[in-house]
């Protein structure tokens, strides 16, 4: 049979090993700050995505309408070569 002192150092040797109510609260804090903070980093995330997406939409406009303006200047540098018989090299 089992004696109070037994109990008592059952409970004492066991008590290292599982984690009390005030622990269990503590790491349920500290992982509710973690969620927070990853969804802050998410969010972060999703508007540098949407911000990096843009700037490549508007480089690519960009580069839609001066490869146009190049082609042109050339046709008109061509025209104006062709209209004062200048010879273009």
């Amino acid at each position: 049979m089992l004696t109070t002192s037994d109990i008592n150092k059952l409970v004492s040797a066991l008590s290292n090993v599982f984690s009390t109510k005030s622990e269990f609260a503590e790491l349920k804090g500290e992982f509710d700050n973690l969620e927070k903070r990853f969804d802050t980093l998410e969010k972060r995330m999703d508007t540098l995505e949407i911000n990096i997406i843009a700037e490549i939409h508007s480089l690519k406009e960009e580069d839609i309408i001066g490869s146009g303006q190049y082609y042109r200047h050339d046709k008109w540098i061509h025209q104006l070569a062709d209209h004062t018989s200048c010879k273009l090299e």
